[in-house]
């Protein structure tokens, strides 16, 4: 709580140096400055670091970056609950990294997105973005994702491939268990 305080005193006084009017805007001024992103949400408040964040928004780039918006954030909830379940690693870069796990962390794609994420934050390009928002969203506790004009819970949802043998949902290429 403490963190989050002093937190929101800095996201102030940016405001203040940079004139900035709105909280969302000195928030991003923040982000794009600190190591800690604070996401508004109510009670659903959230925190996490910035590098969790370049790795989520890379990852799902490139295990979803061709897929829609939904999959994107689907992928994203996946290892989100990884992390929250007691049979995975509690970080992002323990689920990402598991032996055997995630392709692009094997074969070097995780390594380009990674770079690319540093050198632009994300910010050009339309995928680059949904995959940040994705990030985003799923790293501040986003459940659910819209497919096909209905609300899908992902609570519990550890998998996802091409084919998974017992799959619950299917978003573009890619099935969910």
């Amino acid at each position: 709580m403490k963190l989050l305080k002093n937190l929101l005193a800095g996201i102030l006084v940016i405001a203040v140096m940079f004139n900035i009017t709105s909280y969302k805007a000195a928030a991003e001024a923040a982000t794009e400055e600190s190591d800690v992103a604070v996401v508004e949400g109510g009670e659903n408040e959230a925190s996490y670091s910035a590098n969790e964040l370049k790795y989520m928004a890379s990852i799902i780039f490139c295990e979803a970056g061709n897929q829609s918006y939904a999959g994107k954030l689907a992928v994203g909830i996946v290892i989100k609950n990884r992390m929250e379940s007691k049979s995975f690693p509690n970080s992002i870069t323990g689920v990402i990294y598991q032996s055997g796990q995630f392709t692009p962390a094997r074969n070097g794609m995780l390594k380009s997105a990674l770079s690319k994420y540093s050198k632009t934050g994300f910010k050009k390009g339309s995928a680059y973005k949904e995959c940040l928002k994705a990030a985003k969203a799923s790293l501040s506790g986003k459940k659910s994702v819209c497919v096909g004009g209905k609300t899908k819970s992902m609570k519990g949802y550890h998998f996802f491939s091409r084919y998974v043998a017992g799959c619950r949902l299917k978003i573009g290429a890619h099935q969910f268990k």
